[in-house]
């Protein structure tokens, strides 16, 4: 008897909970961790029951489905966790919860806020995150993709196109007698560096002045020598030698017999005529 009211009870429960619809993301973030799991090997290392679905720390959490919470509270290494039994026999489940705001037992609606994004429990990734897990409610290890009864995800419009920022043209005052301005005159440009003067040469000093050096005496001209009159030879019958001329002729008179040389010898009256000295005979 007590099983049979036992099942009736379940039973009634089971038609009380809302079938599952269409599911809905219980966040909008980005996936951060896929599905990975085999039913052969359900505890083999590096499975993960579930998706990692991003979010920013506070933002509304959704019921994925709707139905009846079977679970509302704190499990070791899970953090705040929920757990949603659906009308078609899912038995949902988000884990690492910042905040659980339905009791157990209560009748929820697909979409409806079930909780926050936060950091609670063991996280697996440095950002907000909600984990979400979908099993079969009748298999303990029958664990689906949840990506395979979320619907796709539209893709995001790209990005708005930012125009350049052009500067706004600098205003330029009109001329004083009117008209139309000129073109604004561009700067003059920067001179050029001028390179440095190149060192004079030393200047040699010099011993002596160099008034000194240019004054210098002419030499005095050197008379030349008159020549020697040769041996033998004299000066003729009625010559006059001067010094350093030659004979000049003289008259019967005694007169002066001017010559080609410059300057005439005077005789005097009743001097005798230089006689031309003997030549001695040779032996």
């Amino acid at each position: 008897m007590r099983c049979l009211l036992l099942l009736a009870a379940v039973g009634a429960l089971l038609a009380a909970a809302a079938p599952a619809g269409a599911w809905i993301w219980p966040s909008d973030g980005a996936v951060l961790g896929a599905f990975s799991f085999s039913a052969a090997h359900p505890y083999a290392a590096g499975q993960h029951r579930g998706i990692d679905v991003g979010g920013s720390a506070g933002s509304t959490v959704r019921a994925p489905a709707g139905g009846i919470v079977t679970f509302a509270g704190f499990v070791p290494g899970g953090g705040r966790t929920l757990a949603i039994e659906t009308g078609d026999g899912y038995s949902v489940t988000l884990v690492h919860l910042g905040s659980v705001d339905v009791p157990r037992g209560a009748d929820i609606a697909e979409g409806q806020p079930v909780g926050s994004v936060g950091f609670s429990g063991d996280a697996e990734h440095a950002e907000p995150y909600v984990h979400l897990g979908i099993r079969v409610a009748s298999q303990p290890e029958g664990y689906v993709d949840p990506l395979g009864l979320l619907p796709p995800r539209a893709t995001p419009p790209p990005p708005p196109e930012v125009e350049p920022i052009v500067p706004a043209p600098v205003p330029v005052k009109p001329p004083v007698g009117g008209g139309v301005p000129g073109p604004v005159p561009s700067p003059p440009p920067a001179p050029a560096a001028e390179p440095p003067p190149a060192a004079e040469p030393p200047v040699p000093e010099l011993d002596q002045e160099p008034a000194a050096v240019a004054e210098v005496a002419a030499p005095a001209p050197v008379a030349e020598p008159a020549p020697a009159a040769e041996p033998g030879l004299g000066p003729a019958a009625g010559e006059v030698r001067g010094p350093g001329l030659g004979a000049a002729p003289a008259d019967s008179e005694g007169s002066v017999v001017r010559s080609r040389h410059r300057h005439p010898i005077e005789r005097r009256p009743g001097a005798a005529p230089a006689q031309r000295p003997a030549v001695a005979a040779s032996p």
